[in-house]
């Protein structure tokens, strides 16, 4: 029996909005002729991949905001790094994620069901509060564990604990993790104890059987 939920983030409840990567490009197109989405895309990637592997480093948003950057070449003695990340940060408000119209349904229906849900996500460039912000706007007041809040990235099993005890006391077991990353998600639940749900790239997404 499933008792609650807890759901990836990105690329499983949300996408980047193309309007906000636009409006990226051309906000920062003030400050440098590099190619600003192909340099975020590799400092994104590049900081996944040792999160997912050494799943007790993890970059905090400004750290990736200030390698991305100095990648850039922008210099930060004569421009305020954090200023840039506030502004950037304020054009992602303005241009939100595009929340998965499957995924969306399928934890409204839970949520009205009286199941607990809680977000277990790494967190990227933007920070856990800022998730929260919008998830809260889209979906509803949801807790949200981010590894850039607890200091562990998925699959690292102190994230998943996180996130038991936001969900209270229900058994792991009766916990069901849906994510789009077989590493993070998927291997990262079923080794912690929980039930664990697929989205692949086309959303393609089963029912839940089960929900108490």
């Amino acid at each position: 029996m499933i008792k609650a939920i807890s759901c990836d983030f990105w690329g499983t409840l949300a996408v980047s909005n193309p309007a906000f990567k636009a409006a990226r490009a051309a906000f920062l197109s003030d400050y440098t002729d590099a190619d600003a989405e192909h340099t975020i895309r590799h400092v994104d990637d590049w900081c996944s991949v040792i999160e997912e592997n050494y799943t007790l480093v993890v970059f905090k948003p400004e750290h990736r905001f200030f390698l991305f950057f100095q990648m850039l070449g922008i210099d930060p003695v004569k421009t305020d790094y954090y200023d840039l990340k506030e502004k950037i940060e304020s054009l992602f408000i303005k241009h939100p994620p595009i929340f998965d119209e499957k995924v969306s349904e399928l934890l409204k229906e839970a949520y009205a069901k009286q199941i607990k849900i809680v977000i277990t996500t790494n967190t990227g460039f933007m920070s856990g509060e800022l998730l929260r912000k919008i998830i809260r706007e889209k979906i509803a007041a949801f807790d949200v564990i981010a590894s850039n809040d607890i200091g562990a990235a998925k699959p690292n099993p102190l994230i998943f604990s996180a996130a038991m005890q936001a969900i209270g006391n229900i058994r792991r077991e009766d916990v069901l993790h849906i994510g789009d990353n077989h590493l993070t998600d998927i291997k990262g639940a079923a080794d912690f104890g929980m039930k664990s749900l697929h989205v692949d790239k086309f959303k393609t997404l089963t029912s839940i059987t089960g929900l108490q």
